[in-house]
């Protein structure tokens, strides 16, 4: 389908969703256009549980290979149940692993407890190793010497005597 003609069933389509009430956002994007960060950083995202020690701490792993540079974690609260609030452990971050915290006020840790929660792990994007090359510095002599031979020759007459 032509370029025009692509245009002219989208409007159709926004003019249809317009009539019906719906709201409509174009997002138009080529492939070959780049989106977001380059490179792109790594990322691994779950939804998990796990049961808190007597500190309201427990350890999650993490299929992101290298330690995180940032953890967003989000509470998962079934209806009924007691609200709390969750935050990563500072220096918890390994290749493996990250620790977090529930509490239920600001001083009294949620202990013993399972927890459900979600998270997004991010760390930098993998770069290519630095390689360098080494160059061996290049002499090149060139002779800047020139002799020039001068000579000089002084001839002087010479007063001959004859005797008989």
């Amino acid at each position: 389908m032509s370029r025009p003609g692509i245009r002219a069933v989208k409007l159709a389509v926004a003019g249809l969703a317009a009539a019906a009430g719906i709201a409509v956002v174009a997002v138009s994007a080529s492939a070959t256009s780049p989106v977001g960060p380059a490179p792109t950083p790594r990322m691994t995202a779950d939804a998990v549980s796990c049961v808190l020690d007597s500190l309201g701490v427990c350890t999650v792993s993490h299929a992101l290979g290298v330690a995180p540079t940032a953890v967003v974690v989000s509470a998962n609260t079934p209806a009924g149940w007691n609200g709390f609030m969750l935050n990563t452990v500072r220096d918890s971050f390994t290749p493996t692993t990250f620790k977090v915290r529930a509490m239920v006020t600001a001083t009294q840790p949620k202990s013993g407890a399972t927890i459900w929660f979600s998270y997004s792990a991010f760390a930098a994007a993998p770069t290519a190793p630095i390689t360098s090359t080494t160059q061996q510095p290049t002499t090149t002599i060139t002779p800047t010497t020139t002799i020039t031979p001068t000579t000089t020759i002084t001839t002087e007459p010479t007063a001959v005597t004859t005797t008989r």
